[in-house]
């Protein structure tokens, strides 16, 4: 009766860490604001890593063998960072520049210093002084995309030429 229930609640774990890690999984929301576009994912997919973390940390509780609690140990301190930075990931499209929040804190790029952006297949870089912007865009629709990158590129534009009437 005792290996059923422990067999049960394995199976119960699993299915959590299973359907916490298929909802943590999808393309970044993107926002057209009056201001400019905002970047973040929807707050379901930081909460569903962080349902796959707990039950890897419950299941790391269950073997008496260190190997086997490594073994769910692991995925749960990498499922917390994920949900961490799904949860505190957003970039901020305004008139002035470009601001990002993540794990390693917040950045901002005045358009005036924006030296360069590279757009690859699953995300923009945007290079200015100090560290890049990188902005996730895998799985994003290829409309929204490409809007996102001409917003970018007409406020460099805009913040690089001169102003009628300056000299």
């Amino acid at each position: 009766m005792a290996m059923e229930r422990r067999q049960l609640g394995v199976g119960l774990l699993a299915l959590l860490a299973f359907a916490g890690i298929i909802l943590s999984f999808g393309p970044p929301r993107l926002l057209w604001l009056n201001e400019g576009p905002w970047l973040d994912y929807p707050w379901y997919r930081g909460v569903g890593a962080l349902v796959a973390a707990a039950a890897f940390l419950a299941a790391a509780l269950l073997p008496r063998s260190l190997s086997g609690k490594v073994a769910a140990g692991l995925p749960a301190i990498l499922l917390l960072a994920w949900s961490a930075h799904l949860l505190v990931l957003r970039v901020e499209v305004g008139r002035n520049g470009l601001v990002a929040r993540g794990l390693r804190g917040g950045h901002a790029i005045a358009w005036r210093d924006v030296v360069g952006v590279d757009p690859e297949p699953e995300r923009l870089v945007v290079r200015g002084p100090g560290d890049p912007v990188v902005i996730p865009t895998r799985g994003a629709e290829a409309e929204d995309r490409a809007r996102l990158e001409r917003t970018i590129a007409r406020r460099v534009r805009e913040a690089t030429q001169p102003q009628p009437g300056s000299p």
